[in-house]
């Protein structure tokens, strides 16, 4: 998995298999999918994984994942130059 960007708190990366779990919580909760008629199934979050991959060696672009670097966790995932982006509720934006 190649890294696009690193910051001081976060690591811009490709996604790849082993983020499945993590990508779940992003595809399978209805309040982060709202825009997109609802949460996915186990196996649609598979298959978006696997557009996304096949897009890194296709098309050289795809969504990436932003990465917690205190504790490697998968924030959400982003997609530049447009940077359109769906993060887990818990990592909101703070007031």
């Amino acid at each position: 998995m190649r890294t696009i960007l690193e910051t001081r708190r976060l690591i811009l990366r490709e996604l790849c298999p082993n983020d499945f779990h993590e990508v779940c919580k992003l595809l399978q909760d209805n309040e982060v999918m709202y825009a997109y008629e609802g949460a996915f199934n186990g196996t649609e979050v598979r298959e978006w994984l696997d557009r996304q991959i096949k897009r890194y060696a296709e098309d050289k672009v795809g969504l990436w994942g932003a990465v917690l670097k205190k504790n490697g966790e998968l924030m959400c995932r982003l997609c530049l130059p447009h940077f359109g982006y769906k993060t887990h509720l818990l990592h909101y934006p703070r007031q």
